[in-house]
């Protein structure tokens, strides 16, 4: 089985739980977003070379900037726990 149309996926929940998490849903944790960033990780390495598994690859650094920027802002307290 093919990871690469799983971490596509993943990579758009993360996106999704991302959105609720900075909409102040007290469900989405920065346990269930660490998960799902460990869980990408760890997928990410299975994938090939192929012009979808790039694609995936840059929609996650994409995402993880993000994170990144959101850790370092005005939002630092709120992402202290995630380790990206």
């Amino acid at each position: 089985m093919q990871s690469g149309p799983h971490v596509s996926l993943f990579v758009e929940i993360l996106n999704q739980y991302l959105h609720y998490f900075d909409a102040g849903n007290d469900k989405v944790t920065i346990k269930y977003l660490q998960g799902l960033v460990d869980l990408i990780t760890e997928h990410l390495a299975n994938l090939d070379a192929s012009p979808e598994s790039l694609a995936v690859k840059a929609h996650y650094a994409s995402t993880l900037a993000h994170m990144k920027a959101k850790k370092e802002g005005d939002e630092a307290e709120k992402f202290a726990e995630l380790n990206i």
